[in-house]
């Protein structure tokens, strides 16, 4: 079973980066969209799709991009959102 993560916000600025550097490391993405998001551009990704309710944001690994703008920490890692 390959690893899976879900990308909030896939349809957009920042978290369109994070699908095919996913892809590429061999994760299954879960592309978390708005209901009414444009997502004509994720549409050749393999990629399946969540509408939520409501999402709750692990702002650990975006406070860490700045520092590391290579993404594979935070794709491999399952320690990402640990509670410090």
């Amino acid at each position: 079973m390959r690893p899976g993560v879900l990308i909030t916000g896939a349809s957009g600025f920042t978290g369109y980066d994070f699908v095919p550097a996913s892809l590429d490391a061999g994760v299954e993405v879960h592309a978390g969209v708005r209901a009414n998001s444009k997502i004509s551009q994720l549409q050749h990704f393999n990629l399946r799709y969540v509408i939520p309710d409501y999402i709750i944001m692990c702002l650990t690994v975006l406070s860490r991009l700045k520092e590391t703008p290579d993404l594979t920490p935070f794709i491999t890692s399952k320690e990402a959102c640990k509670k410090h």
